[in-house]
């Protein structure tokens, strides 16, 4: 059985595993290898039906690469197999498309017979288990560890996976905000990090860069293979614009011609990532069209994935059309080459459409300090960006912004050899998950250096190796990054899996130098001409510069490792000075301490409080709802008013409904207040624990119900319903009227006390503006939060809230009601008012 044929998930209730991965593109595969090869059983899920992302599904078979990949410390060990494996897949041709963007162009079906043998050997021992065709919709916390994912085939089929540790290795991040892990999206603005790549002022979370539908084609001259205009064709061919002249980073328009060489010498567009090159393999020609002309920049696949899904395979078919039809043809005959005709391959292309959109840009990590643009830019004097001592692999490409939605201009900035930080890979919270793949905490102009697939891969690598040393040495992955002897130990272990730390490209993996010196070299210890050069020249002597850098980083890694090399004459080889440090440094560096379990144990009953999100005191939350019958009634807008309100500075957000939260959460990195309005009469929010558990598994990290005392519909008393949620971690806000209804509510459990109902209910006062009164009197009187809510309308009103005691302000209708606020505009313009005097008609 080969890895990619799996179980159906109804045939699964629950994986277990010590390592997670979720999602199957490179870094996912690289994470679940890196791993299993370190002997650690590993659970790999991929919401497409097969593995491999970029190099199969999104149609980018043609690896972005730098100009020393082939160089020995280029890349890691992994990804070299990768790309012989490739190679061998066409009789050991060096590119088998001779696609000119790339060393190494590819069909995505010999991607998947190269993936697919990868990972076998870890499948037959049984260390391996991979499911396609799920995606993750669900994640359970308990006491700031991830415990499960839950996820979910299309047919609505659920499949639990537990573990010690996960990785996020999804396409856009999207078990960061299932998680609760703080994240961002878009340009994080100029004033953020004062980076020239980002957006002027503060953030534009919607200004996420396009995804490109590909498409694969072959050329049948004499045969009509023209496909239908489709809907949009004009505008998109007069906006992108469609042409074969692009921009160029040298500020120059590049003109091209299909099959014949360019008017300024470039080379024909038709070869630019052709896959297949028919004349060498006895077959035809196979092209990748993944252009400018099909750069879809409408909306994001973060935001709006459904519509940015379906209008980007369309934007492709226009272009194709236009290639059939009105693209000049290059002997000046006419327009239009209607022979070129789609290719099908199987999952990867169906229809010779790309199944999924090529993804740019992901949900990123958010901690305080990002990888920034500063820290990947060339360093005076130097050959390599800054230097990162907790490195975990390598990487290489421009910071390449494409369009960014609302920003069509692209944006470049060059790079100097940099390295994959390992703190970049860690969440804040919960403190067991890691990027593995397009998320690693950078900045978007940072993360477009990394998105491509050596990046992606390793990324991947070092989140699989570092969560696989976690588990050995029984330590939570930032504890391990913390402690500098660990971080040795780590970092010796990716190094044995040939994985360069430092840009040294004259030192191979099986060379025994390998190791120390980019131990060595990450931790700081190159000097002198070296810092200037990428090659280590190891015969050459080590001069005195050499041999201070060097000694400090071994006394960094192993105090006391530095006198190690005090023997060695002057002049000695650098070679013989590395391997005596780092011989000392591998001596000491500590013995593994006691494993985990595989599968941490169920937490023992608690009554302790679930922790409430933290950010909320003195903030503003808004309430995005719309009710059926009304103009913003759906998930797709009520996340869109989510988004308007993350830009504007809300800390929360309260939603309604479970459709609607999982759009919410899945649109914004900020923690969702949800509940479920269900009947009129009555406790009408989340008037059942049936209702709240819903509410808690579209994505809510705070469950909002009535907690007016009035009896629920489910026989169950307040108390009860608060204590079922509790016993699944899930902080609950009461929704209460009066004074003696909010101290009954948090005596049963509340963690939060919301005056909401306040006016609504026949107990409590008919008042036009909020109840300052009852926020006054429960903060006074309650030891958990009070939410003041209802009926604030100015800026005045939730800041005398504050003023009052309110914890945090909910604002809703006076922000996200468009519709009533037009309607109170409508009726004062028509009270009648006294008839002005026009001008003319003063006397």
């Amino acid at each position: 059985m080969t890895p990619h044929e799996t179980t159906p998930v109804q045939q699964l209730t629950a994986e277990t595993a010590e390592i997670a991965v979720i999602g199957g593109g490179l870094g996912g595969v690289a994470a679940a290898l890196a791993a299993a090869e370190a002997g650690r059983t590993v659970v790999l899920t991929c919401e497409q039906q097969v593995l491999g992302g970029q190099i199969t599904t999104q149609l980018v078979p043609a690896l972005d690469e730098h100009p020393h990949i082939e160089a020995p410390g280029g890349a890691s060990a992994s990804y070299q197999r990768l790309r012989r494996a490739l190679r061998a897949e066409y009789g050991g041709a060096d590119n088998p498309g001779g696609g000119w963007v790339s060393r190494l162009c590819f069909e995505p079906a010999a991607a998947l017979r190269v993936l697919d043998a990868l990972l076998a050997p870890h499948v037959a021992a049984g260390r391996l288990r991979i499911v396609t065709g799920v995606r993750p919709v669900r994640a359970v916390r308990e006491d700031g560890r991830l415990t499960s994912v839950r996820l979910r085939d299309r047919e609505g089929r659920e499949l639990a996976v537990a573990a010690v540790l996960f990785c996020d290795a999804t396409e856009t991040g999207e078990l960061l905000p299932l998680a609760g892990a703080p994240w961002a999206i878009g340009s994080e603005g100029r004033a953020a990090f004062g980076e020239s790549l980002a957006l002027p002022g503060g953030p534009h979370p919607h200004a996420v860069q396009s995804c490109t539908t590909g498409l694969l084609v072959e050329h049948r001259p004499g045969e009509d293979h023209t496909v239908p205009r489709p809907e949009g064709y004009e505008r998109w061919r007069d906006a992108q614009p469609f042409t074969l002249e692009i921009a160029g980073w040298d500020g120059r328009a590049h003109r091209y011609r299909m099959f014949t060489e360019g008017p300024d010498g470039h080379p024909p567009f038709w070869t630019y990532r052709r896959l297949r090159e028919g004349a060498r393999f006895g077959t035809t020609d196979l092209a990748l069209i993944n252009w400018a002309g099909n750069d879809y920049a409408d909306t994001s696949l973060v935001h709006e994935p459904e519509r940015a899904r379906a209008e980007s395979r369309r934007l492709s078919l226009a272009f194709l059309h236009w290639l059939q039809t009105e693209c000049p043809r290059d002997d000046g005959s006419g327009r239009g080459y209607p022979g070129l005709r789609p290719v099908a391959d199987g999952h990867c292309a169906p229809g010779g459409l790309a199944a999924e959109p090529y993804v740019r840009e992901s949900r990123r990590l958010a901690p305080a300090a990002p990888v920034r643009q500063q820290d990947l830019e060339p360093v005076p004097g130097a050959a390599r960006a800054a230097n990162r001592p907790d490195s975990g692999g390598l990487a290489l490409y421009h910071m390449d912004l494409h369009a960014r939605i609302g920003h069509p201009q692209s944006a470049y900035s060059p790079t100097a050899p940099f390295q994959v930080p390992l703190s970049a890979l860690v969440a804040d919270t919960p403190r067991n998950l890691l990027a593995a793949a397009k998320n690693l905490a950078a900045t978007q102009a940072a993360a477009a250096a990394y998105r491509v697939h050596h990046g992606e891969w390793a990324v991947g690598e070092a989140a699989g190796t570092l969560a696989a040393q976690a588990l050995a040495r029984a330590l939570d992955p930032a504890e391990l990054l913390a402690e500098r002897a660990e971080l040795t130990h780590l970092q010796l272990a990716l190094t044995r899996r040939g994985v360069p730390l430092a840009w040294l490209t004259d030192l191979d993996p099986a060379d025994p130098l390998f190791a120390p010196a980019h131990l060595l070299a990450a931790a700081g210890g190159l000097g002198g001409a070296r810092l200037e050069r990428l090659t280590a020249d190891p015969q050459e002597p080590a001069d005195a510069q050499d041999r201070a850098a060097l000694t400090a980083a071994a006394d960094l890694l192993a105090p006391g490792a530095g006198r190690a090399a005090d023997h060695l004459p002057p002049g000695a080889p650098w070679r013989d000075v590395v391997t005596a440090l780092g011989t000392a440094v591998e001596h000491r560096t500590p013995g593994t301490r006691r494993e985990r379990p595989a599968v941490l144990p169920d937490p023992p009953p608690t009554r302790r409080r679930p922790p409430l999100p933290p950010g909320l005191a003195g903030r503003l939350v808004v309430s995005c709802q719309a009710l059926p019958g009304e103009p913003l009634h759906g998930p797709q807008y009520m996340a869109q008013m989510a988004v308007a309100a993350h830009s504007g500075g809300a800390a929360a957000v309260r939603i309604n409904g479970p459709a609607d939260i999982a759009a919410v959460r899945m649109a914004v990195p900020l923690p969702v207040i949800g509940l479920w309005k269900d009947g009129e009469d009555g406790p009408y929010i989340t008037p059942t624990l049936e209702h709240a558990l819903a509410v808690a598994e579209a994505g809510a990290d705070v469950v909002a119900l009535d907690g007016t005392g009035r009896p629920r519909p489910d026989g169950r008393t307040l108390a009860e319903t608060i204590a079922a949620l509790h016993a699944r971690g899930i902080p609950v806000m009461a929704d209460v009227a009066t004074l003696e209804e909010g101290l009954a509510a948090a005596a049963a459990g509340a963690d939060l006390v919301g005056t909401t109902l306040s006016g609504y209910t026949p107990d409590s006062p008919d008042q036009d503006g909020p109840d300052l009164a009852l926020v006054r009197a429960l903060a006074e009187r309650l030891d958990v939060p009070v939410v003041a809510e209802g009926r604030i309308t100015t800026p005045d009103e939730a800041a005398a809230a504050l003023a009052a005691g309110a914890h945090t302000v909910v604002v809703g209708g006076a922000i996200t009601r468009p519709a009533a606020l037009t309607a109170r505009f409508a009726a004062a313009l028509a009270v009648p008012v006294p008839a002005r005097t026009a001008p003319e008609d003063q006397s």
